[in-house]
């Protein structure tokens, strides 16, 4: 398993080489390795990539920064087993996932649809006049929040019973129809 840990001041991480390993599989579906080794540099750079050379004494020091989220990638089965034992012995811990392959462990309370309310509030937007789009676990409280929830094609099965429709998938440009539809008619 990999792990990575979220912060202000960026993305702390170790064993560096087994991440880029890691979503060079990642994303390679879709892309040749050219584009996948660019996208690894966008991504990195965009947040701030730390790398350390252990992330436990990491986090054991006293002036490290506060850990806003920690990303657990590794295989299905072993995640699965995982998150019941967080949710079981770890109270106060939000425990989410992007995907199979990955968990999201977060300060109870905080998800997508917390920082979509907190947004609101901040700009005086009602949830009654958002519009909010997601595809797996961790956009079930923003899909369940926004005024209209929307799942795309490819989204998991709760994503899309908790929806107020769905679009086509990403790759059919489920989005832009939407947009298109409700917002440019």
């Amino acid at each position: 398993m990999l792990v990575e840990c979220y912060t202000q001041r960026g993305l702390v991480l170790d064993s560096p080489f087994r991440h880029a390993k890691a979503y060079q599989r990642w994303v390679r579906p879709h892309m040749g390795w050219l584009k996948a080794a660019a996208s690894l540099f966008r991504v990195w750079h965009t947040n701030r990539v730390v790398p350390v050379p252990d992330l436990v004494k990491w986090a054991e020091k006293p002036d490290r920064p506060d850990v806003l989220k920690i990303m657990v990638i590794g295989d299905a089965p072993e995640l699965a087993d995982l998150a019941q034992r967080l949710r079981r012995e770890v109270p106060g811990l939000e425990v989410t996932s992007s995907g199979p392959d990955n968990l999201e462990l977060m300060a109870r309370g905080v998800s997508k649809g917390w920082g979509l309310t907190q947004l609101g509030a901040r700009l005086k937007i009602p949830p009654q006049a958002m519009l909010a789009f997601g595809d797996s676990d961790n956009d079930l409280e923003m899909i369940r929040y926004a005024g209209v929830g929307v799942a795309m094609g490819n989204a998991h099965g709760a994503v899309k019973q908790a929806a107020d429709r769905v679009t086509a998938t990403c790759d059919e440009d489920g989005v832009a129809l939407v947009i298109e539809e409700l917002c440019l008619s």
